[in-house]
């Protein structure tokens, strides 16, 4: 059997025996509102404390917002771990504050990379190409030790590529694949079970899930693919706690 490691996700690795199996590139998508953002900061934060350092690419929300929303929702020791230098945080979009990281010294050099790959457009806009970010993340990824990183969102990635999309949309995937690193990348899904060209590339695939049950509207998950692992698909309600999301009792039997 393949080795594991957890997702962080308390009830999730039974559903695909045992954990997630590292080195992997997972999507986890669904629609606005329904848990991806905390799903993959649990994931990191998780990992972090277990030693595997974290790493989360934000290409539209700013990082500043997204660390203080999870603050503030859950016990999530978010600060700790970046001045710990076990988690990063890096804009990739026009805001101010760009990188968090614990030592300054680290700070600088994610800075003086990321200044290489940057298109700007005006003084305070600027983009990055799918093939960008990838020869970026060569860079930082072996840098700072990343063990599982985060892309947020393949939406706001493909708004940058115009015509040429799919072609470097593909290179990009593949290559985030061949660096074995545990990802995990944030993928709209605006239209049920609309699938995408980036669901077939990855190992995995995770949909979140809105509907009515029992008279009331719940956050559902689903294990729709995931490669080399025997996994129940059956639709699953996920709880909101303070300790993070949970996946709880079947809803749904398939």
């Amino acid at each position: 059997m393949q080795p594991r490691i957890p997702s962080g996700i308390r009830g999730l690795d039974e559903l695909i025996s045992g954990g997630l199996i590292p080195g992997r590139l997972y999507i986890i998508t669904g629609p606005p509102g329904g848990g991806k953002t905390t799903f993959s900061v649990q994931f990191l934060v998780n990992g972090a404390l277990e030693g595997d350092n974290g790493l989360y690419i934000s290409l539209s929300e700013p990082t500043s917002n997204i660390i203080e929303d999870m603050e503030r929702s859950f016990r999530f020791p978010i600060r700790d771990l970046v001045s710990r230098n076990k988690l990063f945080f890096i804009d990739l979009a026009p805001y101010e504050e760009r990188v968090y990281a614990g030592d300054e010294r680290v700070k600088t050099y994610i800075e003086k990379v990321l200044e290489a790959y940057i298109h700007k457009v005006e003084s305070a806009e600027y983009y990055f190409t799918p093939l960008d970010l990838y020869h970026f993340l060569t860079k930082i990824v072996p840098a700072l030790k990343i063990k599982r990183l985060v892309i947020d969102s393949l939406m706001s990635l493909k708004g940058i590529t115009a015509e040429t999309y799919e072609k470097e949309f593909t290179k990009f995937m593949r290559g985030i694949k061949a660096m074995n690193i545990t990802t995990l990348v944030i993928s709209e899904m605006y239209e049920t079970l609309k699938y995408q060209p980036e669901h077939f590339i990855a190992h995995g695939l995770i949909v979140l899930h809105h509907f009515v049950y029992e008279g009331r509207m719940v956050r559902g998950i689903q294990i729709l693919k995931m490669r080399g692992t025997k996994h129940d698909e059956d639709i699953y309600e996920l709880v909101f706690t303070p300790s993070g999301i949970e996946v709880t009792r079947r809803v749904i039997r398939l």
